[in-house]
């Protein structure tokens, strides 16, 4: 590094002793800053700054006189310059080294837009916007030039220099373009309306600096001249997920922290700038035993906050264990409110070797019990998962119904699923449907079952694949009821 940067400070000071005494590119006699005045100060420097000023004119004449470009100029000038003047005693060949570096890169992108058969490969870009064919001539595998012109016309319109642009294809080789899919792939160049004025705006992938690795982009904004960057929205896209959505009139970024807190956020934009109107927020991360959906808009000067809490699905309180003290930890446990009476908690577990199950309904308040149900036989194997869900059947009787589906494992790599519909009677849960094979698989063939409530009654809806890859037929049985319970045909009941 030590000799890389001698061969630099070498190489600046030998190309300025060649330059002929001049002025800075400003007045030395206004000079007040300490970078300016070390420049008026020493010939080499003021050569170096009279020669960098006229390649930038040079540059600005080649990418167009955008606001990013004399941006980009002050912000060299700015950091890069006053960054050497921390230390006095080598100032000089810091500036002389910073001068020359910035020269030369000016240089590259002069070069490489005045000489593109140079480029190490041209890129087209095919239908990205209505009204602009795009190409990248690629100087390395990071660096390139993106070509702009009319639909139809030869002539260049503008040449965008990029030090790095990110590539990626199709299968079928073709460049990937208007891809911003989550999680996924982005296109090399998207094309939408980003700050609503009719016009198509331009998003270039330049990297995957995006949370968690995602593509990152940078935002040009069609002024209707040419191509403008966007500071502030390209700053706005790489917090997202998935670069930037329109989203009706305003736009929106998703993102996420660790598995369980996600967000979306939605802006408006006002003279090319975002302006935050709304944040959502969906966590299930900070309460154990719910599920937060937090909503804020932005209204009259201030956020309006919501939150709305929904118990999370198959959260057990405390009260249920109360209420059913053989259910312990290292066994398949669901719990749920009970539909109909939120008063009311439903938890189910495994027993025993974990081949069989019970169900409790209890009070959630106290955990008062009032009703149980034991399945009679254990299971043909050790189960796996038991899942409630919460919602009323429209059955026979004045006590609401619900379905419990349990999961077993039946050998051989098989599971199985065994369907239960249950009501209350009194102390008792009693079952309404007899056990039914919901689910399983016999020698490549498989057979799924679910239960579903109609006007008519309990039906089996029923889809059978006697081949993995063959055609699926499917049936509906209607269930009829014998004034205790539903009655299934034979063949679709489990029997251990």
């Amino acid at each position: 590094m030590i000799t890389s940067f001698c061969h630099r400070i070498a190489a600046a000071l030998l190309f300025a002793a060649t330059l002929p005494v001049s002025a800075a590119s400003f007045d030395c006699k206004k000079a007040k800053h300490d970078v300016e005045l070390a420049v008026c100060a020493d010939k080499n420097l003021s050569s170096w700054d009279d020669k960098l000023a006229g390649m930038y004119r040079n540059y600005l004449g080649e990418v167009g006189d955008y606001s990013d470009v004399r941006a980009d100029q002050r912000q060299w000038a700015a950091a890069e310059r006053q960054k050497c003047m921390a230390d006095k005693p080598t100032s000089t060949y810091c500036l002389a080294v910073a001068y020359a570096d910035r020269y030369n890169y000016l240089l590259k992108w002069v070069n490489a837009i005045r000489q593109p058969q140079k480029a190490k490969s041209r890129i087209e870009l095919y239908g990205v916007a209505k009204e602009y064919d795009f190409a990248l001539r690629m100087l390395d595998d990071s660096a390139g030039v993106l070509e702009v012109r009319r639909k139809g016309d030869t002539q260049l319109r503008q040449s965008i220099p990029l030090d790095n642009v990110v590539l990626e294809f199709e299968g079928s080789g073709k460049p990937l373009v208007n891809s911003n899919a989550m999680y996924s792939y982005g296109g090399i160049i998207n094309a939408q309306d980003y700050n609503f004025d009719g016009k198509e705006d331009i998003a270039i992938q330049i990297g995957n600096d995006g949370p968690y690795a995602q593509p990152s982009y940078a935002i040009y904004l069609d002024t209707g001249t040419g191509f403008r960057y966007s500071a502030a929205l390209t700053e706005l896209s790489s917090e997202s997920l998935n670069s930037l959505e329109v989203d009706g009139d305003m736009l929106a970024t998703s993102g996420k922290s660790g598995c369980c807190i996600h967000y979306r956020n939605w802006y408006k934009v006002m003279n090319d700038r975002p302006l935050p109107v709304r944040k959502v927020t969906l966590d299930s991360a900070t309460d154990e035993k719910y599920d937060l959906t937090i909503d804020e808009d932005w209204k009259n000067g201030k956020w309006e906050r919501h939150v709305l809490r929904e118990r999370k699905a198959g959260y057990c309180e405390d009260s249920l264990y109360q209420a059913a003290p053989n259910a312990q930890q290292g066994q398949k446990i669901s719990c749920m409110l009970m539909p109909g009476n939120k008063k009311l908690g439903v938890i189910a577990y495994s027993t025993g070797d974990g081949k069989n199950f019970e169900i409790v309904l209890a009070k959630i308040s106290d955990g008062t019990r009032l009703a149980s149900y034991t399945h009679p036989k254990p299971l043909g194997g050790k189960i796996e998962e038991i899942r409630l869900f919460d919602e009323s059947l429209p059955v026979e009787g004045k006590e609401p119904a619900f379905r419990m589906h349990t999961f077993f494992d039946a050998g051989k790599n098989r599971q199985w699923g065994v369907s239960t519909v249950l009501q209350r009677n009194g102390a008792k849960l009693v079952p309404l449907v007899d056990d039914l094979l919901a689910n399983f698989g016999e020698n490549g063939a498989t057979r799924m079952r679910f239960l579903k409530a109609s006007e008519a009654g309990l039906t089996v809806h029923e889809t059978v694949q006697a081949a993995p890859g063959g055609k699926a037929v499917e049936r509906d049985v209607l269930l009829k009821f014998d004034g205790t319970r539903y009655v299934a045909p034979a063949d679709m009941l489990y029997r251990p």
